[in-house]
C-alpha cells in the first residue's frame, strides 16, 4: 500500500472518531447539541433529543452563559418579572440553594398565537462562576388539538416528577464519538 494512502485512512478514521456531538444526559434522556450561537453579551447552546427538530420538539435543554452578568438572583428577578409582565395571570415559583446561591424559577408558557398548541414547562437555574453566570434549562412541551385539560394533568405531573431531578441534573456536557461511518466535515 501506497503510504499517501495509508495516511489518508489514518486522517478520515480520526476526523470520523474525534469530531463527536457534544451531549447533556437529563432524567435519562440524553440530549444532543442542535444549535450553538454566541453575542456579545454571552453564548447559548441548545439540546435536543437525537432526531427532533425544532419545528416541534417535545424535550429540550439549554445552556447559556453570561460573563457581563454576576448576580444568579438578579438574573432570575428580572427573569420573573419579564415573565409576569408578558403572562400577568400566571403563577411561577422562584427558589435558592442556600448551599451554592443558585436561583431557580419555574412556570408554565403557551403560544400567545398560532397553529401549534401546547402547554410548555420551563425550569430555568442560574448558577454563579468566577466569569459571569450560567442559566441551565430544561423545557417540556404538552401538545394537544382542542382540550387542554389532558395536557395540563400532563404538565402537573411532570412537574412534580422532574423538579427533583432538574434541580439536582448536573448538565454537564459529554462529547460523544461520531456514530456515522460518514466522514465529519
Amino acid at each position: 500500500m501506497h503510504p499517501k494512502y495509508i495516511l489518508f485512512v489514518l486522517v478520515f478514521l480520526c476526523c470520523s472518531v474525534a469530531h463527536g456531538k457534544s451531549t447533556i444526559i437529563v432524567g435519562g434522556t440524553v440530549f444532543v447539541l442542535a444549535n450553538s450561537e454566541s453575542a456579545e453579551n454571552g453564548k447559548l447552546r441548545e439540546f435536543l433529543p437525537r432526531n427532533d427538530h425544532f419545528e416541534h420538539w417535545t424535550y429540550l435543554v439549554a445552556i447559556r452563559e453570561f460573563p457581563q452578568i454576576a448576580d444568579p438572583k438578579r438574573y432570575i428577578i428580572g427573569f420573573s418579572e419579564q415573565y409576569h409582565a408578558k403572562f400577568p395571570l400566571m403563577k411561577y415559583q422562584l427558589a435558592t440553594d442556600n448551599a451554592n446561591g443558585d436561583w431557580t424559577i419555574d412556570f408554565m408558557e403557551y403560544p400567545a398565537a398560532g397553529d401549534l398548541h401546547y402547554l410548555e414547562w420551563n425550569f430555568f437555574r442560574a448558577h454563579k462562576r468566577p466569569n459571569g453566570i450560567v442559566v441551565y434549562q430544561y423545557a417540556e412541551r404538552f401538545y394537544f388539538t382542542t382540550d387542554a385539560k389532558p395536557a395540563g394533568k400532563a404538565f402537573a405531573e411532570t412537574r412534580n416528577k422532574m423538579l427533583g431531578t432538574v434541580w439536582a441534573a448536573k448538565f454537564e456536557e459529554v462529547e460523544e464519538p461520531n456514530q456515522s461511518k460518514d466522514p465529519t466535515p
